[in-house]
This record gives structure tokens, sequence and C-alpha cells, in this order.
């Protein structure tokens, strides 16, 4: 961490009210290299206040190294604020870098009368010469930030109309995506059931298949039994007539028999009535 050598800190008094606060040293540090622009800082017991280097023809950033240039800057303060008793002060380069200081010490009252008569005029002229840079870097800034701020508003609005734009589009989008899934599904339901029916068609086809080769064994099947039927109807052919001759000669031999058995009822009831007669004439 860069170490600040002092090698003067002295105060004097600008005006009645105002104080200038003079450091000068070196800033210490294995490497080179570019601070920020140190702060004063000033602890009344109280509170602390927070100085801004004054512009000067040095600059306010130091350069820190093994052989670090000699760096020196003024801060204005309060009078008041100086002249406590309990009042210390440190340089705060940033990043960390707090670097403790003495107490200031006071140059002559002549000197520094004399001093801040001769100073003052130019100090007054720096002073309004800086102001009215300021002022002027404060209008154009105050314009540029009203611009900004036109600007700002015009891109705003057409952000909130490009927001709306976008949010109806999301809706159509989202709306459109919904009727997309939907069909989506519908169709994916369309497709199961065809899958479905193809398969039962394909179920069917298979039993239909297999009921028409049983249907070409029965086929063939009947087919020889035709061919043997018509070889058996072809020898049956020859034999009708001789079926004829036996169905008369079994009418013919019907007939007899029912004559015989006629007879034979007669002969029978004739015995019958001659028995009958017999036992009637022993008694």
């Amino acid at each position: 961490m860069p170490q600040f050598e002092v090698e003067r800190f002295e105060r004097v008094s600008a005006t009645a009210e105002t104080t200038l606060l003079r450091i000068s040293g070196r800033w210490r540090a294995e490497q080179r290299e570019r601070l920020s622009p140190p702060m004063l800082v000033v602890d009344d017991g109280r509170r602390t206040h927070r100085l801004a280097p004054l512009p000067g023809p040095d600059d306010a950033a130091p350069l820190a190294g093994p052989d670090g240039p000699e760096w020196r800057a003024a801060f204005s303060a309060p009078a008041g604020l100086v002249d406590q008793p309990r009042t210390v002060y440190a340089l705060d380069a940033g990043g960390g870098r707090m670097v403790d200081l003495p107490q200031p010490q006071e140059r002559g009252k002549a000197q520094t009368a004399a001093a801040a008569r001769v100073a003052e005029p130019e100090r007054a002229e720096r002073r309004a010469k800086q102001h009215a840079r300021e002022l002027e870097q404060l209008t154009h800034a105050l314009a540029d930030t009203q611009q900004q701020l036109r600007s700002t508003r015009v891109d705003l609005d057409r952000a909130r109309e490009e927001s709306r734009e976008r949010v109806a589009e999301a809706d159509e989008g989202r709306r459109a995506a919904e009727a997309r899934l939907r069909e989506a599904m519908r169709a994916l339901e369309r497709a199961d059931r065809i899958a479905r029916e193809r398969d039962e068609a394909v179920v069917s086809a298979r039993g239909a298949q297999d009921r028409l080769q049983r249907a070409h064994a029965r086929a063939e099947k009947l087919e020889e039994a035709l061919r043997e039927a018509r070889g058996e109807a072809g020898a049956a052919k020859t034999s009708v007539d001789r079926v004829s001759e036996l169905e008369a000669e079994l009418q013919a031999a019907t007939e007899r028999a029912d004559a015989a058995e006629a007879a034979a009822a007669e002969v029978a009831a004739l015995s019958a009535r001659v028995e009958q007669s017999e036992a009637a004439q022993r008694e």
C-alpha cells in the first residue's frame, strides 16, 4: 500500500471565514501507480468533513513509486473548523488508502496577511472564472439533460407503445399457439384412432386370411368328394335298374308275406273254434 511522506503541511488564513491548507510530500510505493486525487479528511470530533483539492498547476492525482515525485495540493476549509483544538487530519487516496497527517503549521501573520492581500484578487478572479466555467458547464449540462429527458420521454412513450404492441402480438401468438396445440391434440387422437383401426384391420385381415386358407382347403376337399361322388354316381347309375327290380321283388314278397300272415290268422281262428267245440262236447 502506498505511504505518504509529509514534507510540509501548513495553514494560511485566506479570509476571516476561510483557511487555506497546503500540503506537499511524496507518495512511496514498490511499483509505480497513479492514485486517485486525494481528499482531505477533517474530523472535528463531531463529524467528518471531506474536502476536495483546489484547482492548481500540479496534477491532483499523485504518482506513487519508489522515487515518487513531489506532490502538492491546497484545500479550502472553514476557519472555525480548522481552529477547533480537537480537529485531526488525514488524506484519503481511495481504495482504503488513508494516511494520517500531523497538525498544520501556521505561517507568520504579517506574511500571511500580505500574501492574502496580494493573492486574494487573483484568487477571486480565478474563482470567478472557475464559477463562470462551472455555470456554463452546468447550463450546457442542464440543456443536455432536458434534451435527454425529452428524448427519454419520447423513447419511453415509444417503448410503451411497442410494449403494448408486443403484448398484443404475444397474446395473439399465445392464442394461435393454443389453437395449434388443440389441433395437434385432435390430430394425435385421430392418429391414435387410426392406429387402433389399423391394428384391428391387420388382426381381421389375418383372421380372414386364415379363414380363406381353411375355405381353400375345404373347397379342395369338397372338389375331391365331388369327384368321388361323380364316380360313385356313375357306378350307381348302372345299378338303378337292378334296384328297381329288387324293389319289385320285395313288393311281391311283401304281398305274399301279408297273404301268408292272413291265412295263418284264419288257421288260428279255426283252431280256436275247433278247440272250443271239442271242449263243449266233452262237457
